[in-house]
Order: structure tokens, then sequence, then C-alpha cells
């Protein structure tokens, strides 16, 4: 059984973006956020995707002891992450709003 490291290179993208997307914001380039914030929310989405991808191959192949030891570490550390790219994303566009204001 090979390993799917999708969910590392889409999980490292998006937040990257939503990073780079709250530099840019902060420093006054307000063009192209929404399109950044997709990208970003998109790239989260494919990382869970991919994990889920890959317990699904390890339930097909019969490897319980896989899903065991790994999935239910899978579940709390999406969580963390999930809520930390919530949050940034919606600093992100608070920070679109002021800019926006002022």
């Amino acid at each position: 059984m090979g390993w799917n490291i999708g969910w590392l290179f889409f999980g490292a993208a998006a937040f990257v973006l939503v990073i780079f997307n709250l530099i840019r914001v902060c420093t006054g380039k307000t063009k192209g956020w929404a399109a950044l914030l997709l990208a970003s929310m998109s790239c989260g989405a494919g990382a869970i995707l991919s994990a889920y991808h890959q317990a699904a191959n390890w339930a097909l192949c019969g490897d319980m002891a896989a899903i065991q030891d790994v999935v239910p570490t899978m579940a709390s550390r999406y969580t963390v992450a999930l809520v930390i790219g919530i949050v940034l994303n919606l600093l992100v566009l608070a920070a679109v709003r002021l800019k926006g204001k002022g």
C-alpha cells in the first residue's frame, strides 16, 4: 500500500496561501484577496479529502490496524487545523472590511 501525501501538499498550500493573503491585506494590497481566500479554503478541503481517501484505501484493503492507529489522531489534528484555517481566513475578511471603511 502506498502513501497518499496529497494531504501534506494541500495542507501546506492552504496555510501558505492564507498567511500570504493576510500579509498582503495588512500591507494595503487588497486586490485579489477573494481569489486567495477561495484558493486557501479549497486547498484545506483538498487536504481533508486526501486524508479521507487514504483512510478509505486502508478500509478497502482491510488494514484495520492502520485505521485504528491513524484515523483518531487525524480527526483531532484536522479539527485543530480547520479551526485555525477558518480563524485566519476570517482575519483576512475582517482586515479587508476594515481597509474598506478606512
